[in-house]
């Protein structure tokens, strides 16, 4: 086994074994990362992919979720770590904010964030994006982790230098590099390659005014000098700048042997190159207004698809990374575990108004408590009672409810009656609820 097999062999036992005998410590941004930051500029189809995914994601609703010692579970959108995130500096807003992390993490493969602390105290103070291709990684000595991070503004400034807890850092899942994420793009590259060679054929096509390839045929032969003279006459008054009709003279002929680009096949290959683009980053076509694979009776399943294939796991990387670098800067109170969560509800992952039936039609059954019923949706407050579990429409406590006749009527003192109909005011649907007999499957 050669050493560089056996080094790559052992890289899989713990990071770094390679640099360590290989290279520094300090492990650069992989040599593609500022290309792949300018194609957001220059290739519509990267834009409007990352661009999908940056500003959907930017708008998922946050909230602290405080679990006591018995797993009971209440919802906070007051707190000291959701003010910072509302506004994490001066200079951006928390939707810029998190576009641009979102945006980054697509482009580059990492979400690094500066933190900075408040004078003469730990607790974060502001938050900044930190693009990948200006961030050095740097490895302790055992090369088994990471001792600190170098950032420059530009390749040759003397770098900044940050340790460990002043950076919080998201990474995707890179099969050949321990240390640097993988950038969406990336997989990308010989599309993006074929895409430019398809776009300059096509761009040509249009500057020569739409007449394909050819060639100049004479009835005779001509020497080399004629034919210079007539190449430099051609170029003279055939050029973009020109729009002029060539005549041909001293029997010289146009013969096309190129096609158009319907006949080439390079529309075809544009659109091809276009739908791979979206599908390596999740983006369905639909949301990029591209609707002819779209129906009516498919549109809601690819929306559902995007949030729940695509946005999910990008929600949750970031979850566990604000849980990690700054929950622990805000203790929980006695007796509670507080966590970050981003608010999913509202984000497609869950269709609200079928969730609400389903979990209304067990809790009149007995199958599920108060409590439950606010644990699963997320919709509301647990309060005193919630534990106890209740039957029929009436919302009588299981133990010793006696036999009701007759259609009941909402009680306003009754608890659980509010708390049902509050559940349904939270998530927004009022009215929409269908009464039960128009729920019912119709005969066949």
């Amino acid at each position: 086994m050669s050493i560089i097999s056996w080094a790559l062999k052992a890289s899989r036992t713990f990071p770094g074994l390679v640099a360590s005998l290989f290279g520094s410590p300090e492990i650069p941004p992989p040599k593609d990362t500022k290309a792949y930051l300018g194609l957001y500029k220059t290739d519509p189809w990267i834009y409007t992919p990352v661009w999908i995914i940056a500003s959907t994601a930017a708008k998922a609703p946050r909230r602290i979720k405080r679990t006591d010692s018995d797993g009971k579970a209440t919802f906070i959108i007051e707190h000291p770590l959701l003010d910072l995130l509302d506004r994490p500096n001066e200079d951006e807003s928390a939707f810029d904010f998190f576009e641009a992390t979102y945006a980054n993490g697509e482009l580059t493969g990492e979400m690094i964030w500066e933190i900075v602390p408040q004078k003469g105290f730990e607790t974060p103070a502001e938050l900044y994006n930190l693009r990948a291709d200006r961030v050095t990684v740097v490895a302790s000595d055992d090369r088994r982790k990471i001792s600190g991070y170098e950032w420059r503004a530009q390749d040759g400034d003397e770098p900044e230098n940050f340790e460990p807890e002043q950076i919080m850092r998201v990474v995707y899942y890179n099969p050949n590099d321990d240390w640097r994420g993988l950038s969406s793009v990336a997989p990308l590259a010989d599309d993006i390659v074929a895409g430019k060679y398809a776009t300059r054929w096509i761009r040509r096509f249009l500057r020569r005014y739409g007449v394909p390839d050819g060639a100049l045929e004479a009835d005779q032969p001509i020497n080399s000098a004629t034919i210079k003279r007539i190449e430099e006459k051609w170029r003279k008054k055939w050029s973009e700048a020109e729009d002029t009709t060539p005549v041909m003279v001293n029997g010289l002929k146009f013969a096309p042997y190129g096609q158009p680009p319907k006949g080439s096949g390079m529309l075809d290959l544009i659109r091809y190159i276009r739908e791979a683009k979206l599908a390596a980053m999740g983006v369905p076509p639909v949301l990029a207004g591209l609707l002819e694979y779209a129906k009516y009776a498919n549109y809601d399943l690819q929306l559902r698809a995007f949030f729940l294939i695509t946005i999910a796991p990008k929600l949750l990387r970031l979850e566990a990374a604000i849980n990690r670098s700054l929950m622990p800067h805000y203790p929980s109170p006695e007796g509670f575990k507080d966590e970050f969560e981003f608010d999913k509800r509202v984000m497609g992952f869950v269709d609200i108004k079928m969730l609400i039936e389903v979990l209304t039609d067990q809790f009149d059954m007995a199958g599920l408590t108060p409590d439950e019923v606010i644990s699963l949706t997320g919709l509301g407050n647990q309060y005193s009672d919630g534990e106890k579990h209740y039957i029929g429409e009436r919302r009588l406590p299981v133990e010793g409810a006696p036999a009701v006749e007759g259609e009941p009527e909402f009680d306003p003192n009754n608890p659980v009656d509010n708390s049902l109909q509050n559940l349904e005011q939270e998530a927004g649907l009022g009215d929409q609820l269908e009464p039960e007999a128009e729920r019912e499957m119709p005969s066949t």
